[in-house]
Order: C-alpha cells, then sequence, then structure tokens
C-alpha cells in the first residue's frame, strides 16, 4: 500500500467544493505525519522516535489541501469521489431525458467540514403530472393546477460517504402532494445500496441509476395498466397477504382491508393510492413512513406484468 492521491474522473462545475482532492495513506506514514505537524512535544516524541509496523490493513484519508484527517478505512474499502457520483448522476438524466436537471447537495457528515458524506437532491426534467383519481398523464396542460393527491414530480436521492461503514446509494421517488398547502411526501419506485467494499463498481451505479431514470419514463403505461387491472375480492385478499408477509404493520394492514372491504372490486391503481394513503397520513413518523414505503414498492413493483412493462429494469429497494 503506498500514498495515493485521490482526484475526480471529471470536475464538477456547479459545486467546486465537491472536486476538493483527497490523500489515502498507510496508517504509519499518516501517523509520522501527524506527529510532525504536533506542537505537543510528548506526542512527537512518542512517535517520531518509535517503530510503528507499517500495516496493509488500514489506510488513513485527508484532505489533500489542509491534511485533516478525515477518517481510516479498511483495505477492502473501494473510495468514490464525490464529484463522480454526481457527474454520474447528471450526465445519465441528460442522457435519457435530454436535459439538464436542476441539482443540489447538502452536507450529512460530522467531519471535514461535513463533506466525509453528502445528499445529492436532483429532479427529473420534463416528468409530467399524474393525476390519482384516474391515472391521468397530464402532458401538455397548461392550464393545470395541482389537486391533494397528484404525483407531482420524480426525485432522485443519492448518498455517497468517503470513510467509515457509510453506503453509497441511490433512490427514485415518486412525489405525491398530500395538503393543499404544497406539502409532499415521497413514494420510492426504485433503489440501489451498496457498501464501499472491494465489490463496489461505480458502472454498477451508474447501471442502476440509468435504469430507474429510464424506468421513470414508462410510469404512464405502468399507471394506465394497473387503472385498467381490475382485483376482486380474492385478489385484493392476496394483494393484502403480500403486504403482511413482506412485514407491514397489523395497523397499517388493518386500515387497508377496511379501505379496500367496501365495494366487490377495486383497480390496482385503487389499490396502490389506498395503501399510499395510509404511508402518507397515518404512519407515525417519517421513518416509519419510508420503511412503509418500501414495503408497498417492493409488493407493487414486483408482480411479473409490471416488470414485463419495464421490461425487468427496474432496481427495487433490498
Amino acid at each position: 500500500m503506498s500514498i495515493q492521491l485521490i482526484t475526480p474522473e471529471k470536475q464538477c462545475n456547479k459545486f467546486p467544493e465537491l472536486n476538493r482532492e483527497l490523500i489515502t495513506m498507510p496508517i504509519a506514514q499518516s501517523v509520522d505525519i501527524l506527529a510532525r505537524q504536533s506542537e505537543d512535544p510528548r506526542i512527537r516524541e512518542k512517535f517520531l522516535e518509535s517503530e510503528v509496523v507499517e500495516s496493509d490493513d488500514f489506510s488513513m484519508v485527508m484532505w489533500a489541501d489542509t491534511k485533516e484527517v478525515i477518517g481510516v478505512n479498511s483495505a477492502k474499502y473501494r473510495l468514490v469521489h464525490h464529484a463522480d457520483v454526481a457527474n454520474m448522476a447528471v450526465e445519465t438524466v441528460e442522457k435519457l431525458t435530454g436535459y439538464t436537471p436542476d441539482w443540489s447537495y447538502h452536507k450529512i457528515g460530522s467531519k471535514g467540514e461535513g463533506l466525509d458524506s453528502i445528499a445529492i437532491h436532483m429532479d427529473c426534467p420534463g416528468f409530467k403530472p399524474i393525476r390519482v383519481n384516474n391515472s391521468q398523464w397530464l402532458d401538455g396542460d397548461t392550464n393545470y393546477k395541482p389537486e391533494v393527491g397528484d404525483l407531482t414530480n420524480l426525485k432522485f436521492f443519492l448518498r455517497n460517504g468517503l470513510t467509515g461503514g457509510s453506503l453509497i446509494e441511490a433512490c427514485a421517488r415518486l412525489m405525491r402532494l398530500w395538503c393543499a398547502n404544497g406539502a409532499q411526501t415521497p413514494h420510492e419506485i426504485g433503489h440501489y445500496k451498496h457498501k464501499h467494499t472491494a465489490g463496489l463498481d461505480i458502472d454498477r451505479l451508474a447501471q442502476s441509476f440509468d435504469q430507474m431514470t429510464h424506468n421513470s419514463r414508462k410510469l404512464p403505461a405502468v399507471f394506465n395498466h394497473w387503472n385498467a387491472t381490475k382485483l376482486d375480492a380474492s385478489e385484493i385478499e392476496k394483494l393484502a397477504n403480500s403486504l403482511e408477509e413482506a412485514k407491514v404493520s397489523k395497523y397499517h394492514l388493518k386500515g387497508f382491508r377496511d379501505a379496500v372491504s367496501r365495494g366487490g372490486y377495486m383497480t390496482k391503481w385503487a389499490a396502490f393510492n389506498k395503501i399510499t394513503n395510509r404511508a402518507t397520513h397515518h404512519a407515525p413518523s417519517i421513518k416509519n413512513q419510508i420503511a412503509f414505503d418500501k414495503i408497498i414498492s417492493k409488493v407493487f413493483w414486483s408482480d411479473d406484468e409490471t416488470k414485463e412493462l419495464l421490461n425487468n429494469n427496474l432496481v427495487l429497494a433490498a
């Protein structure tokens, strides 16, 4: 193991601070450097005069400009630069939609001015709102006014960390308007995550993000299919059983069964909106809502007909 300078493959123009260079080095060398920087003579004496055995098992990660240490990684850790993740996402969306997405990021780390871990938020340009009550794709409607229940936007979320047990993660979420004041809640339709281990391949992340973006263009076909799919009482019960097997809470399951018990049949689209209504309005916390929504995603998006409409490309939440 040797000292390495980690730079992005391509500069991020929108947020230059994400281009900040990193250095990784074996523990022994990094201890020596830090000891030389210390003003405490006891530290300098202890480490500069000692025989520190160099180890290939762990490496120190620090900013190249300030030499500030932001963490220690094992030899298996696969570091991916923040700028590479951001550029990959922007270029994928541009390729598939023809538009440059609006995006931002915020710091979620605790070291290196919080930049050791970041979350990226990105709108899907060109997304047309969906009217829930009839799965109408409101394409080109210049008089469109959002109504409560509408799926108003599609957003992509990515997360990347530079050290420790962090994950690299990407997901796609439909945003539903649930209050006239403009408040929205997310419904996850695709998810990829991987630990920063030797098996991590940035190309695999790019492929997954590409699939989620590509599948977002097929949502009208999926929702129209659901709106045309009638479920009788036995099929509704089968759907409820699938939710139960996926570990949805008894509280939410009872609420769903109560909501769908009225009438002889309903469409799959109506059932989807009944259960997502539970997630939006009856979850006790945001954390519970997100967990509940992942279960809904797994149940509704994994049936054979839906996967066929998406060419078996949808990346489901693990």
